[in-house]
């Protein structure tokens, strides 16, 4: 992985992730935090609801007990059907039950099943009949005074209102404390409107407040949206509504809310069936974080903004120049010291580009100088071993025209001494390089001069196509190799001689052969040249050779060596007593370059 994709997968990793993972997080937790803060808020106003609902309650109920203990209601309940006054009736229970505010319907039943009802409105009032054929009426002889309550669209066929709390007891005597009569006492509890409207108007809290019965009933909707209706049908999901829920989120009248149950605690009142239920939007809930979640969401992605373009314009501009290094340097690597990072900066990097730039012209400096040092002592070398065959062949020429001239061959001797001459005047120059033309003329000379003296020994054959003799070769390349061929491969032979020297051309590289049918070479010797080539590579030596071969063949193996350096020199192939080929493989390089 590349260093640009690693400091771009830090920072995703460590910056972009966990920006995001602290703004989702912090968020989740803030509404979770508000959620429980509204809950708990939730069940407060729903316990101080509770209590003053409660109180409302009681209150009827003590003004009814009150009511029912008068001494006119009880001495009428106690006279005789043939006694009774109902002309008092109205202002019995006009100075009774009546005096209650909230209450607006009293019906006054007695045991032989009349009733005498009295309304501050139109409301109808409920027979005895209907309350016995709907069961009411032997439910309340079995509360032993306590009381039963209906609340609005409960019993609708009984009650006939949506707007009534509807009290049904039994009136027993003060003294005896037997059944004298019932009562029904129908109230319009106003006074929920205004504790509903307080908790939800004054304290700007949008609470929509409901009065459940057992069965999911909304018997009372302080917003008059779903009275009647059973809640069930108003939001997702089911759960028992006669036990305490808190802060439950749910989808409710199709909008998101948090909906919280309070069972209201008045079974001594004659009521165990009704729960409290608010419901609050989830909007108004999360309303207040949703500004608080904007500015953070905002602040979160000014610091991403921030961080990209310090990522653009301070760590990207490090990793180009990183890059822009790490390239210069593996160019330096592969031999280009002239490769240079530009960079005009005054900081660290320019600074350190500089330093980069300056080592690189010290090695190419350094290495400049190697390669001339190098090559002095190559040249020095090569000037070395090429005057080594120098003494080597004048010596052997001479030893023939002396042993000619012993036997008055003068005619010989002067051809000698004229291609002696000739080829003494091309090993006098200075060139290192001369061209195969010059090559091959200098080895002709050579051979000329050899058969002379052995001229009953071998044959010759030059082979070289025309166009080749433009290119250059190392001076005295081919005439030690064809030396060793008729000094030690022709010797001690029993047929004659042939020597063959060819020359090809095999893409940008020269191929020379140099082929005789002499003795050969033995296995032995062949070795000793690989050891010999060895410890000249790594020791410098140049050692005389006691086996075939000499001076010339090894001093032209060194000298190729040397001067073209690897991927080119001299190969030797031999079997004894058949032959040897010697390969030579130099570049293609024109003589008029030199």
């Amino acid at each position: 992985m590349s260093i640009r994709n690693k400091v771009l997968l830090g920072y995703v990793t460590l910056i972009i992730i966990p920006i995001i993972v602290i703004g989702v997080v912090g968020s989740v937790m803030l509404q979770t935090v508000l959620q429980k803060k509204y809950t708990e808020q939730s069940q407060l106003v729903n316990s101080s609801v509770s209590r003053n609902i409660a109180t409302i309650f009681k209150d009827a109920t003590a003004s009814s007990d009150q009511s029912m203990l008068n001494s006119r209601v009880q001495d009428f309940l106690n006279t005789f059907p043939e006694e009774r006054d109902i002309a008092v009736v109205p202002s019995i229970l006009n100075q009774t039950f009546l005096m209650y505010g909230p209450l607006d319907t009293v019906t006054l039943y007695t045991l032989d099943g009349a009733a005498f009802s009295r309304s501050k409105s139109d409301a109808y009032p409920i027979s005895m009949d209907e309350l016995e054929q709907s069961g009411i009426g032997s439910e309340i002889n079995s509360r032993r005074g306590i009381s039963k309550w209906l609340a609005p669209y409960e019993h609708g066929e009984i009650t006939r209102s949506s707007r009534f709390f509807t009290q049904l007891r039994v009136i027993n005597d003060l003294n005896r404390q037997e059944p004298i009569g019932y009562v029904s006492l129908q109230y319009d509890f106003k006074e929920l409107n205004n504790l509903f409207s307080f908790y939800s108007n004054q304290m700007d809290i949008p609470n929509h407040f409901l009065l459940v019965n057992s069965e999911g009933l909304i018997v009372y909707d302080n917003q008059e949206l779903l009275e009647g209706s059973n809640i069930y049908e108003s939001m997702t999901g089911r759960f028992d509504i006669g036990r305490e829920i808190r802060g439950t989120p749910l989808e409710f009248a199709g909008t998101e809310s948090l909906l919280t149950v309070q069972p209201l605690e008045m079974k001594d009142l004659g009521i165990e069936h009704l729960s409290l239920v608010t419901v609050i939007p989830m909007e108004y809930v999360t309303g207040e974080t949703g500004s608080i979640i904007r500015l953070v969401g905002l602040v979160i992605t000014i610091i991403l903004l921030l961080s990209l373009f310090f990522n653009i314009a301070f760590v990207n501009r490090y990793i180009r120049f990183i890059i822009r290094m790490m390239n210069t340097m593996k160019l330096i690597e592969i031999g280009d010291l002239s490769a240079r990072v530009k960079l005009d900066n005054r900081d660290e990097t320019g600074s350190l580009a500089r330093s980069l730039n300056r080592l690189a012209e010290r090695v190419g400096v350094l290495i400049e100088e190697v390669k001339q040092e190098q090559s002095r002592k190559n040249k020095a070398e090569l000037m070395l071993l090429q005057a080594q065959i120098k003494p080597h062949f004048i010596m052997n020429t001479l030893e023939s025209i002396n042993a000619l001239n012993m036997r008055g061959e003068k005619e010989k001797v002067s051809q000698m001494v004229y291609r002696l001459g000739e080829n003494l005047h091309l090993s006098f120059q200075e060139q290192v390089e001369i061209t195969l033309e010059q090559e091959i003329g200098y080895l002709l000379n050579y051979f000329e001069i050899q058969k002379v003296r052995f001229g009953h020994l071998f044959d010759y054959e030059v082979q070289m196509p025309p166009e080749l003799g433009q290119y250059s070769i190392l001076k005295f390349t081919l005439q030690p190799l064809v030396e060793n061929s008729i000094q030690h491969g022709l010797e001690d032979i029993e047929h004659r001689g042939y020597i063959t020297v060819r020359i090809e051309e095999h893409g940008a590289c020269l191929r020379i052969w140099v082929e005789d049918n002499g003795t050969g070479i033995s296995n032995a010797t062949l070795q000793s040249f690989h050891f010999r080539k060895s410890a000249t590579e790594h020791n410098g030596l140049k050692q005389p050779d006691t086996l075939r071969g000499g001076v010339g063949v090894m001093n032209v193996a060194d000298r190729l060596r040397l001067h073209y350096g690897k991927g080119y020199g001299m190969f030797i192939c031999s079997l004894e007593g058949q032959g040897t080929v010697i390969q030579c493989l130099i570049p293609k390089r024109r003589g008029d370059l030199l």
